[in-house]
């Protein structure tokens, strides 16, 4: 198992009674790529809500990442609405996914009544 891999399910063990979930996001623009390229899987991120309602991610420094797709459905949308404490971390990047932007991974853990904690299988 990569270092990578292991630094995740270290924080996934720390997170067993925690549901989680996984969000994926583009970053946009070489500049924007290059911007993050340090970051690695496990590094804690940050949301925030734009002007226009939106959820954005950004790097504990500032560094704007995108907002994630998060789907209707998705537990996490109450979890926003109920003010839940959340902690967010980067799962996995792939800079090969467009020419000038990278695909993104985002893992959420958060605790919500009435929503079970989840097991991440991390290979």
């Amino acid at each position: 198992m990569s270092p990578e891999a292991e630094r995740l399910r270290d924080i996934a063990d720390a997170h067993a009674d925690f549901s989680a979930e996984v969000f994926m996001l583009n970053v946009h623009g070489r500049k924007a790529v290059a911007e993050v390229d340090y970051l690695s899987a496990g590094d804690a991120l940050e949301l925030y809500e734009t002007s226009s309602d939106d959820i954005c991610v950004r790097t504990l420094d500032g560094v704007k990442l995108g907002t994630p797709l998060i789907p209707i459905q998705s537990d996490f949308r109450r979890a926003l609405a109920e003010h839940v404490e959340y902690e967010v971390y980067m799962g996995g990047r792939n800079n090969g996914f467009m020419d000038n932007g990278a695909l993104i991974t985002i893992i959420v853990f958060y605790k919500l009544d009435g929503v079970p904690p989840s097991h991440l299988t991390i290979e």
